[in-house]
């Protein structure tokens, strides 16, 4: 029969035969009963039980070495270390680097929680050596210990107390070489600690016992017992004694193992004696909180290990919050490394600078840290972790509460409520819920109050204050707030605060929360390669999400409803509060309208939106319009709908008129002025993003600004809305089209006073037009020939001024990128959608009767001229201009940016799909590696097109790009020309790593590169001599991605073409390297 008694004598046999470290990876054992059949050993024979100690810790970092207490008693203890690390490195192929390199999966299994074994073996060893006094008392003499003192003596265990012994063996492997060792005794020297400090305190605990106890014999009334009284004293003396002894041995420790070890060369041995010391300190502060161990926290501040700063926080963190007696005890250690503390805060590693905005925070609201450094923290709301702008968020409402208590806490003014009731109920929670947004607005005042970082500060104080961001109807009242009147109270604070400045950043929060809680991102995401995502909408993959979103815009229509339109009529004339209030409407659920009845507020607020639209020139503002526009449309029904449909008609009505009205003035001024301008002189200004006009009357000026607001409305109403008169009215439709190509036609020719913002912006809008027209005459039913004859004319028109404008950019104005980038954008967004639209109707059109002729008159089919100048545009705005080149200039205008890069790749498989030219693409890959990370991802996106093509088609066009750029090494200046071989040779190596050596369909199209790479320097039976330096420069970073089977059949060509070459010369050297490359990867090797 199994009994729990029998479970026990079995384990305690176990515990007495087995290894301690064979003892310590069971499981199923009891770590107590190891730890009490070891001291029972010690009790017999200290060396033997004592060289099991020096074995466990050996075994424990890896070393095979046992030892014996003979050993033990004959060497002394650097003769056992050198042993050891001996044994340690044989075992480990003489390098302990390579312990790092056994099977994992092996070594998990052996040593499956044998830490916490260890670490528990060791606190018991103790705890029950104290208990029974074994720790302290010598089994000869304390002077033995002395008399080891002379210098090589053997190591005599049984002449000197336990815990001498125990120091030794952990001081003399903690400072071996061997890394796993030197973690295996520091592991054990700081838990030797950690069981002496539990030790300490539960003396302590009896002493204080003992001292209450003798205080209450003592104060007795009665008569008195003495032979209590001299118990407890001698008690009370025996229990302090164990105290300042085991403090001794604390101490001694410290100095031994944790001094030498906390600038330890491997850091997470640093790590381990930082994170112990913090648990020293909470544990025992009375003892450790002095600047003599305080100073180890503040110098491994500066560690250069990020864990190791992280492990210090943690620890003051957790002092700190501990108890405001350690702050009194921590005066000088924070005066002293206080501001080292706030140095971190702009650490490079994310989870250091989060710990330190909380020990920040912590030290703010004890009052040590003076709240003008506050700043530093509220600058983290701005930080490109998310991880630490969380981090800043929560000290937000300490910092808010503390600059209320500074300010004075004035109470905010009293808003109109529905009842005395209400108000009374709602006071409290609503002041507070102001003064935390005023807050905010400060603190995003204080950092300069962009749109973007209002953005980012809401996203971060999100989590924290949702319920106060969102509570829309405060949002509203703060907004519509008046100061008071003449003769009533008067609030100082409350006015001085919502100034003109103020309620745009309200605004802006109010907008960003609308947002927020409508489930879209606020900040674009990075992922792993560095690039930054678009604005997209969070995937609400629950059901409660999916719910909080509804409730937010529920909510969020029903205060819309009734204050949006006193907003827009409050501040109409603001732009910058006026602005983000339009963006919130996107977000209203217009079936309200209609449940409701209040048809009519819709219309009003259609009214308003569209005052504003013409009112104001400010792009944010005419953007806001049109998404609300495009919003009434697309989610409205029935009478909501046909409100919105006409509204937009009336809308581009008025816009395609008062442009008609501005082109009509233009010409008659620029009809009275022909006599004052030169014959062939061009008057386009390039005023590259102001808007300065010389020679200009006020009337003029009046003229171009009208020019510019109306050319941007119409630029934002064709984003996201076809016209409305090309489906009803097509004379209207034609003055339209006319009107704009008149205008940039006059512009390209130099008959016309207008800015280069102007022509972009009208030659973005007649693009536009032109891709809703062909999209439209694609859904037609009835589809006739003179349509699309009307269409493919304009078309014509438009790319031919364009061709002549992308002239004019490259020679006259060339200092402004502007109109070239219009240029490019306009033709090449025109080109995708052709061909797109070709595609996908063609079917359907042939089945309408359409003729194969007239339908192939809708594809845009460029000459390589016309080609040429418009990729020639495109690759002067993908070159990064040298640093200092360029001044006074927008920078954002010169750097290479992602829609540029977008149209060069649009560009480049227009002319790899449908011409026969192949100098785009070949062009563009010269670009790879130096034009910025978005190029390169559009090479690399170019390149997988490419492999989708065939491998004739990418090895085509690298060879081009190769041949292309080696013909300006050849027609090159000859004193730079080791730098230009040089910069090709780095360019082959660079398209040549865009290859795999793994992949089946690379390796086809590295050997399609040397083929044709050949054929270009061996166009008939002989070379050509001015093209061998091709061979050794260009073709040979390709040979080690080509397979051996295809450089085998490259020997046989390659040598016939050697023979007809004199090996001698100088000139067949690049031959001969090349040739020599070959065969090497030809043998199986990899050519250098």
């Amino acid at each position: 029969m199994v009994t729990r008694k029998n479970v026990l004598n079995t384990e305690e046999v176990a515990s007495r035969t087995l290894p301690l470290f064979a003892s310590l990876t069971d499981n199923s054992i009891n770590i107590a009963l190891v730890a009490s059949a070891w001291c029972a050993r010690y009790g017999v024979d200290p060396s033997a039980a004592v060289a099991e100690l020096y074995t466990l810790i050996a075994k424990a970092g890896g070393s095979a070495t046992t030892i014996t207490s003979i050993e033990l008693m004959d060497c002394s203890l650097e003769d056992i270390g050198a042993r050891v690390l001996s044994e340690f490195a044989v075992r480990n192929h003489d390098s302990d680097v390579l312990l790092e390199n056994s099977d994992p999966r092996i070594a998990k299994e052996l040593t499956k929680s044998f830490r916490n074994n260890y670490l528990q073996f060791w606190d018991s060893l103790i705890r029950d050596s104290c208990q029974t006094d074994l720790l302290f008392l010598s089994r000869i003499s304390p002077s033995g210990r002395a008399e080891r003192a002379g210098e090589e003596k053997p190591c005599l265990v049984s002449s000197v107390p336990l815990f001498d012994s125990l120091v030794d063996l952990i001081t003399m492997f903690s400072s071996t070489r061997a890394r796993k060792i030197r973690v295996a005794a520091t592991e054990a020297g700081l838990q030797l600690v950690t069981s002496l400090i539990q030790t300490v305190k539960l003396h302590a605990d009896t002493r204080d016992m003992k001292q209450r106890q003798l205080d209450a014999e003592i104060n007795k009334r009665k008569r008195s017992n003495n032979l209590m009284i001299r118990t407890l004293k001698e008690a009370l003396v025996l229990t302090q004694n164990r105290v300042n002894s085991t403090e001794g041995m604390i101490k001694e420790t410290f100095n031994r193992v944790f001094t030498h070890r906390f600038r330890d060369t491997d850091a997470n041995i640093r790590t381990s004696c930082m994170r112990s010391i913090g648990h020293w300190m909470r544990d025992h502060p009375l003892f450790f909180l002095s600047d003599f161990y305080l100073k180890y926290l503040g110098w491994s501040l500066n560690d250069k290990n990020p864990d190791v700063r992280l492990a210090v926080l943690v620890a003051l963190r957790d002092l700190y919050r501990a108890s405001s007696e350690n702050l009194a005890l921590m005066d000088t250690f924070n005066a002293r490394f206080m501001y080292r503390v706030i140095e971190m805060l702009d650490d490079i590693d994310p989870r250091v600078a989060a710990e330190a905005v909380s020990t920040v925070g912590l030290l703010l609201e004890a009052s040590v840290l003076p709240h003008k450094d506050a700043g530093a923290v509220v600058s983290l709301l701005l930080d490109r972790s998310e991880h630490v702008r969380c981090a800043a968020a929560a000290l937000i409402p300490s910092l808010a509460s503390r600059e209320s208590r500074n300010r004075g806490a004035v109470p905010p003014p009293c808003y109109v409520t529905h009842s005395p009731a209400t108000k009374i109920h709602n006071e409290n929670i609503r002041d507070t819920s102001r003064d935390t947004i005023m807050s905010v607005v400060r603190i995003i005042k204080d950092l300069q109050g962009s749109r973007a970082r209002s953005a980012i500060t809401v996203d971060a104080l999100w989590s924290i204050h949702h319920s106060t961001l969102s509570d829309w109807e405060l949002l509203c009242r703060m907004l519509l707030f008046e100061s008071p009147e003449v003769g009533k109270p008067h609030d100082p604070v409350s006015d001085a605060e919502l100034t003109s400045n103020d309620a745009a950043i309200l605004s802006n929060i109010f907008a960003c929360a609308v947002r927020r809680a409508c489930g879209e991102q606020l900040l674009r995401r990075i992922d792993a390669r560095g690039m930054t995502g678009g604005r997209a909408t969070q995937r609400l993959s629950i059901k409660a999400q999916r719910k909080e979103k509804e409730y937010a815009q529920e909510t969020f229509t029903k205060a819309a409803m009734n204050s949006i339109p006193s907003l827009l009529c409050r501040w109409s004339s603001d732009a910058a509060v006026i602005g983000p209030l339009i963006e919130t409407l996107r977000h209203v659920k217009l079936e309200h309208f209609l449940l409701m009845h209040r048809e009519n507020d819709f219309e009003e607020i259609l009214n308003c939106i569209g005052s504003l639209f013409f009112q104001h020139s400010s792009r944010r503002i005419i953007d806001a319009c049109v998404e609300f526009t495009f919003h009434a449309i697309t989610n409205s029904h029935g009478a909501l709908n046909e409100i919105s449909r006409k509204f937009c008609e009336n809308s581009f009505h008025k816009i395609s008129e008062r442009l008609h009205h501005v082109f009509t003035a233009m010409k008659e001024r620029n009809g009275c002025n022909t006599s004052h301008a030169h014959e062939g002189n061009i008057d386009l200004i390039c005023d590259s993003g102001k808007t300065s006009y010389a020679h200009s009357t006020l009337q003029n000026r009046e003229i171009y600004f009208q020019l510019h607001g109306d050319l941007a409305r119409l630029n934002a109403f064709l984003s996201l809305l076809p016209p409305p008169a090309i489906a009803q009215n097509p004379l209207k439709k034609f003055n339209f089209f006319c009107d704009l190509t008149s205008f940039i036609t006059s512009a390209a020719h130099g008959s016309s006073r207008v800015s280069v913002h102007a022509v972009a912006l009208a030659l973005r809008a007649l693009s536009l037009a032109l891709r809703h027209d062909i999209l439209s005459l694609l859904h037609k039913k009835d589809l006739t020939i003179s349509a699309i004859a009307a269409h493919v004319s304009i078309r014509d028109d438009f790319i031919f001024n364009a061709i002549a404008l992308a002239k004019l950019s490259d020679g006259l104005y060339s200092g402004s990128r502007i109109l070239a980038k219009a240029v490019i954008s306009a033709v090449t967004n025109l080109i995708i959608c052709c061909q797109a639209s070709h595609v996908v109707f063609d079917t359907g059109l042939r089945r309408a009767g359409i003729a194969i002729e007239v339908l192939e008159t809708l594809e845009l089919r460029f000459s390589e001229s016309t080609l040429r100048t418009i990729w020639d545009t495109c690759n002067r705005l993908l070159d990064i201009p040298a640093e200092g080149s360029v001044q006074g200039v927008d920078a954002e205008d010169y750097c290479a940016d992602g829609e540029i890069s977008r149209l060069a790749y649009g560009l480049a498989m227009y002319d790899i799909a449908k011409t026969t030219h192949g100098f785009v693409a070949a062009e563009l890959l010269a670009n790879y590696g130096h034009a910025g990370h978005w190029t390169d991802h559009a090479i690399a996106a170019i390149f997988i097109d490419l492999r989708h093509l065939g491998p004739h088609a990418a090895g085509s066009t690298v060879t081009i790009s190769l041949a292309s750029a080696f013909e300006e090494i050849v027609v090159g200046d000859q004193e730079v020309a080791v730098d230009l071989e040089e910069a090709f040779v780095e360019f082959a190596e660079r398209l040549a790593g865009l290859f795999m050596v793994g992949s089946q369909r690379d390796r086809v199209a590295v050997r399609c590169v040397v083929e044709e790479g050949l054929n270009f320097v061996v166009p008939t039976a002989a070379p050509n001599p001015m093209r061998l330096s091709f061979l050794s420069l260009g073709l040979k970073p390709f040979i080690p991605k080509l397979a051996t089977k295809d450089a085998k059949s490259l020997i046989d060509p390659l040598n016939t073409v050697l023979s007809a070459v004199r090996s001698e010369e100088r000139a067949a050297l690049p031959l001969l390297d090349f040739v020599n490359c070959v065969a090497t990867r030809a043998r199986g090797a990899c050519c250098r």
